[in-house]
């Protein structure tokens, strides 16, 4: 996930770049959506990366959640 050249090439040859995991570096995925959409969104691979996000924003789409702060 971290080689830059290998990552544009790959993005070249592919009309859509999604992800499956939460441990995914934001920074070369954020290169590449200049040139390809990415699905889902970063942002949703942003807020996976953070619980507190996570939860955060959960609350504030009405999801219950248990406590926290």
């Amino acid at each position: 996930y971290g080689n830059a050249g290998t990552l544009r090439r790959f993005a070249s040859d592919v009309d859509v770049i999604t992800f499956e995991f939460e441990n995914v570096d934001l920074g070369p995925l954020e290169a590449l959506s200049e040139i390809k959409p990415i699905w889902p969104p970063i942002r949703a691979l942003a807020i996976g990366q953070d619980r507190l996000a996570e939860k955060t924003f959960a609350a504030e789409q009405g999801a219950r959640t248990a406590a926290f702060v």
